[in-house]
């Protein structure tokens, strides 16, 4: 997956935002799935234009189908953030005080190889 981050200065602190886009295979299943979903549960009611529902029901998760975002702002008195990139879909939303956090440090995600221990 490709992931895209945007680092934007506000006028009372940073918005950071990150962005993994859904591949192009995941997009066509997701959309081919809604689309058999809406054939047949449509199909018994409205006969042959229900060939044209599941090919717009298609299009329309195929261009919304986009992947995850995840935001952080921080400011002098909050961090907020919102959206997760491990769960599609979810756009949870927190709130941290700055007088709450002691430190603030970076960790840089290591591909797991056999046999180690973390």
């Amino acid at each position: 997956m490709a992931a895209n981050y945007e680092i934007t200065q506000t006028r009372n602190g940073l918005r950071i935002c990150a962005r993994k886009d859904m591949k192009l295979w995941g997009r066509i299943l997701a959309s081919s799935f809604f689309a058999v979903l809406t054939l047949s549960i449509v199909d018994s009611f409205i006969g042959n234009w229900s060939w044209t529902l599941a090919l717009i029901v298609a299009i329309g998760t195929f261009t919304t189908a986009r992947g995850s975002v995840a935001e952080l702002r921080a400011t002098n008195v909050e961090f907020i953030t919102m959206g997760n990139l491990g769960r599609q879909g979810s756009r949870i939303t927190r709130i941290v005080c700055t007088g709450d956090v002691r430190r603030l440090e970076f960790r840089a995600q290591r591909a797991s190889v056999a046999g180690s221990t973390q």
